[in-house]
């Protein structure tokens, strides 16, 4: 089984990720956004190459985070369309999984972003950017099964 875990920055998609690998014993992958170039240009093949050889893994962030973080960071939108994200959910379909979908208050979300010390998303404008893009994307058709954890300040 695939799990991915996505959401803003804030939204506890860690801890979801930590907590699901050790109750599940499944192998845990921290993904993050391409460091140059290079990295980008093989993203999608990279999904596809861990997907082909992947059983029972959980994603903290796969290719959602590009496609919202991506463009408001200035980098090719083309980098993760909506074909190719379709076409790794359809992997993912194949194999059993689903896509968890972190999310909360913007304003929490943001303050715990804040008080963490994050310093990938400059300001509160960038933000609210990202947020406003998971939410676009999460509520589009999924051939995977999107299952909603709303983060709540305990």
């Amino acid at each position: 089984m695939i799990i991915i875990i996505e959401g803003p920055d804030g939204a506890g998609k860690s801890m979801l990720a930590e907590k699901m690998a050790k109750q599940t014993g499944y192998k845990l992958i921290r993904m993050s956004y391409p460091k140059n170039e290079e990295e980008e240009k093989l993203m999608a093949g990279n999904y596809l190459q861990m997907l082909k050889s992947a059983k029972n893994i959980i994603f903290d962030r796969a290719w959602y985070s590009e496609m919202v973080y991506g463009p408001i960071k200035g980098r090719d939108p083309n980098i993760m369309s909506y074909p190719m994200m379709y076409e790794l959910e359809t992997k993912v379909a194949q194999m059993g999984g689903l896509l968890i979908y972190c999310t909360g208050q913007k304003a929490l979300l943001w303050k715990r972003a804040t008080e963490r010390g994050e310093d990938y998303v400059q300001n509160k404008k960038e933000f609210d950017k990202i947020y406003d893009g998971y939410e676009q994307l999460m509520n589009i058709p999924h051939l995977i099964p999107v299952v909603y954890y709303g983060f709540n300040e305990v």
